[in-house]
């Protein structure tokens, strides 16, 4: 892992952040956040500038975590059915 990864993936824990709720975040899906932060695949010139930007932030201790990733959720159920109505 790289040191940016490490930086991220220290600060996801100690927030208490799902790989799936900082994945959408990142707007990537948790299973790439995933193998970007095993190693596996190499984190891409967008999500590592997304990765900094958030690592540059505030923390997100004033809010809980569980309203922060249900709100992700939320998003994520959205965005879904927003893409199936444009598809029909």
């Amino acid at each position: 892992m790289d040191e940016l990864i490490d930086k991220v993936e220290n600060r996801r824990k100690a927030e208490g952040l799902s790989q799936s709720g900082l994945a959408s975040v990142f707007e990537v899906s948790q299973g790439h956040y995933s193998k970007v932060s095993g190693g596996l695949v190499p984190a891409g010139k967008k999500l590592r500038l997304r990765m900094n930007e958030w690592l540059s932030g505030p923390t997100i201790r004033s809010r809980p975590v569980s309203e922060l990733e249900e709100l992700a959720k939320s998003i994520q159920r959205d965005t879904r059915r927003l893409m199936q109505l444009l598809r029909n």
